[in-house]
Order: C-alpha cells, then structure tokens, then sequence
C-alpha cells in the first residue's frame, strides 16, 4: 500500500499531473487557498478576493467574515446559474479564476478524469488479480473520492512547485497518505499473498466489469448481463469439451 502512494508521488504529484485543473476543483478551492504570489513575491492587491494571511496553522486564519463571504458567493452562485452562463467570459484561465474569486466561477474547460480512468485500471487488475495487491477495492475508492472531496492538500495544486512555494499546502494542509496510514486495516486487502509477489502482472481486456463499488450499485446491477453472458459462454466452452472426452475414451476402448 505503501509503495502504491510512493507512486502516485512520484509519477503524478513529482511530475507535475494538473490535478487542480483536471478535477476542476474551482472557485471553491480558490476561495479557501491563500492568494497566489508573481515571479516577484509581490501578494495579489485584488480587495474583493477572499484571501488568508500566510500561517502555519490554516484554521486559525479563518475567520467568520471570510466564511461568510464564501458562501453568500456560493449560494449566489446556485440561484444565479442560468444568468451566470450567458455572461459568464469564457476564455479566462483557471488561474484568473482562482485569484479573482468574486467573479462567478463556470467551470474549467480542461477538466478531464484522467486520474479516475486511472484508478478504474487499477481496478481491474486488482479484480483480475485479488491476491497480488495488499490494498483492498475500499482504499482505490477513499483514493478517487479525495482526489474531488478538497478535504487534503495533497491534489489541491497543478504542480509540485505551486504546492510548496505558491500556495504552500504542504505547510498549511494535511497530506492524504495520513488518512490512510491512521487506519491502515480499513484497506489491507485479506487475500494478498506476498509469497507471489515476483510475477508481471497482465490483464485480460476481455474481462473488464464496471466498478460497481464507486457508484454505490451492486454487482448484480452493473455487471448482471455481463456476468450472464460470461455464464453462458462458460457452459459453451464445457458443452463443446464433453463430445471431445467422449470421443476419446471410446477410441481407447
């Protein structure tokens, strides 16, 4: 499980995977990061941004004026949604949005779930493969949940270089790693033999199932045509191999 999260940091967070940009986490993290600084460190003079004084403990900057001018821009936000779309610019940057936070937010239009697919391939090695992974399905679904949820610092930032110099959520914020290391028997997968731990891995593309577990749904729900079929091809497969033993015992006798 570990090594699974030394990964993510090293071939997403290290290498510079948009994930603020991608998850389209929007005016609502921008509202609660600290305001961002230029190539000359000068701190932003927009007077309507809602901005936190640099600190090391986040909360205690919070004070209930900025709380609630952010939710009186929330709850603007919601009622004013058709008005808002046809006034709305759309060719500002995510980053203007980010600063200016007293503009009405429409959405990134480079939001992909790249990271989700992600996850789901994971997924299915892990269905096709139960006893090679020490995690379980829950830790790959907690995972995509706080990629969204903004509850961690960890995927609030574009790059590493924002999250500990511009923005700094690595002083200010707690890592996500820390949720999953505080319960690690939450996500030890009961199945994992690390006996059989030397093999490459490979996975059958003919055998990929909905992630049932991430939509709440039942197995039976998503994937119960699937799985019929994959019966029924089965007992294909055993029906055409019974005439062949027949054969082949009356020719021994």
């Amino acid at each position: 499980m570990k090594g699974f999260m030394v990964l993510i940091e090293k071939e997403w967070l290290s290498f510079g995977f948009k994930f603020a940009t991608r998850a389209d986490h929007g005016a609502c993290v921008g509202a609660l990061l600290p305001a961002k600084e230029d190539a000359k460190g000068d701190a932003s003079n927009d007077s309507d941004s809602v901005t936190f004084p640099a600190s090391s403990n986040f909360t205690s900057s919070v004070n209930k004026a900025s709380v609630a001018t952010f939710l009186s821009k929330a709850a603007l936000r919601i009622k004013n949604t058709a008005s808002a779309a046809k006034s709305s610019v759309s060719d500002r940057s995510t980053d203007d949005l980010r600063d200016d936070t007293s503009a009405t937010y429409t959405g990134s239009s480079e939001k992909s779930p790249i990271f989700h697919q992600f996850l789901d391939c994971v997924y299915q090695i892990l269905r096709q493969h139960p006893d090679k992974f020490e995690f379980n399905s829950r830790f790959l679904k907690r995972l995509f949940y706080h990629h969204y949820s903004c509850q961690y610092g960890t995927f609030l930032c574009d790059s590493d270089f924002e999250a500990s110099t511009l923005l700094k959520t690595k002083t200010w914020s707690t890592s996500v790693w820390d949720y999953f290391l505080s319960r690690p028997n939450e996500f030890k997968n009961p199945k994992f033999d690390p006996s059989q731990d030397s093999e490459v891995l490979f996975s059958n593309f003919s055998d990929v199932k909905w992630w049932f577990e991430l939509y709440g749904r039942s197995d039976e729900e998503m994937n119960g045509l699937s799985n019929s079929l994959d019966r029924k091809f089965a007992q294909l497969r055993l029906g055409e191999s019974l005439p062949q033993s027949d054969s082949e015992s009356s020719t021994g006798t």
